[in-house]
C-alpha cells in the first residue's frame, strides 16, 4: 500500500514506523478505508490489470524510517531519522505553499511528535494535547469494555 501526495494537500497523517511484513496488515486497510470514505484519499492503478493499489490525496507517511528495535524507537527517535520527517515537511510547505497540518496516528505517534516539535519545525503545538490524534482500535484494546464504539 502506498500513499502519494496530489500536491495539493496540507494535510499529513503520521504512524510511528512502517510495517515489517511483507503484506499490509489489518490497520493499514482501516486506515485505507477511513481516508477513503471521508474523501481525503482515491484509489490509484498505475497499470492495467495491477493488484497494488495507490492511495493518492493526503500523504500518510512514517515517523520513524531507520531500522531498530521498536521498544527503542518508541522512547527516543534517533536524530537521524527526524531528517527523513523534515524533508517530507519541505516538500508539504512548497508544493501546497501552507504548513502542514499534521494528524499522529496513535498516542506514541502524537507523544513523540509534541516532544521532538522544535526539530520538525512545528511550533504550533504549546501542550500534548494540542497535537490531532487519530486511533485505530484493534479487539484487544476494548474487549469487554462497554462504552467502546466499535466500527
Amino acid at each position: 500500500m502506498f500513499f502519494k501526495q496530489n500536491g495539493s494537500s496540507d494535510i499529513i497523517f503520521v504512524t510511528l514506523r512502517p510495517s515489517t511484513a511483507w503484506v499490509p496488515d489489518t490497520a493499514d486497510f482501516i486506515l485505507a478505508n477511513a481516508l477513503k470514505a471521508n474523501g481525503l484519499v482515491k484509489e490509484r492503478f498505475e497499470l492495467e490489470g495491477d493488484t497494488f493499489i495507490f492511495y493518492e490525496g493526503v500523504l500518510v507517511t512514517d515517523l520513524i524510517k531507520c531500522r531498530g528495535k521498536a521498544k527503542e524507537a518508541v522512547k527516543r527517535i534517533p536524530e537521524n531519522c527526524l531528517m527523513f520527517l523534515n524533508e517530507e515537511l519541505a516538500i508539504i510547505r512548497e508544493c501546497s505553499k501552507k504548513e502542514p497540518r499534521i494528524i499522529a496516528v496513535g498516542r506514541d505517534t502524537q507523544r513523540l511528535l509534541y516532544k521532538h516539535k522544535s526539530e520538525l519545525g512545528v511550533r504550533v503545538y504549546k501542550s500534548l494535547g494540542d497535537v490531532p490524534r487519530i486511533w485505530l482500535h484493534n479487539y484487544a484494546e476494548w474487549q469487554g469494555k462497554p462504552n467502546v464504539k466499535r466500527y
